[in-house]
């Protein structure tokens, strides 16, 4: 595989799921002038235990040279403890440095109206910054 690589896998929102062009296709004409193809391995309803069970068939084939690890909503609705998440994220950064070490990005997601549901992700959220600092 020729080029530079930037691999996407998450769930719904990284999928592009409930919209007429998900960020992944909207980024690819930007990323390809710059020498980069996007390959988007993300699923509808996929939590981030999807991610650490799918990890060597959808990340480690392309040793990517950026990895969006884009979990946290369905992690947050499903039984999928905080605790768990975490771990979850840390195995799969782990995994990604030891087989390719590319730049990995752990974004967050979209505000919700409903301040339950909003109190919800936002302990995913915060999540997701502590296993950045660490």
């Amino acid at each position: 595989m020729e080029g530079h690589t930037i691999l996407i896998r998450g769930g719904s929102i990284a999928s592009g799921e409930g919209v007429g062009r998900g960020y992944a296709e909207r980024i690819q004409p930007l990323c390809s002038r710059r020498g980069f193809r996007v390959v988007n391995r993300s699923r509808a309803g996929d939590t981030s235990f999807d991610g650490v069970w799918t990890f060597d068939s959808d990340v480690s084939p392309w040793r990517p040279d950026i990895l969006v690890l884009h979990f946290g909503v369905e992690d947050a609705f499903s039984p999928v403890y905080r605790s768990e998440f975490k771990e979850n994220l840390v195995r799969m950064v782990k995994a990604a440095r030891r087989e390719a070490d590319p730049v990995i990005i752990l974004p967050t997601s979209h505000v919700f109206d409903d301040p339950y549901e909003m109190d919800a992700v936002n302990i995913y959220y915060r999540t997701i910054r502590e296993v950045c600092t660490d």
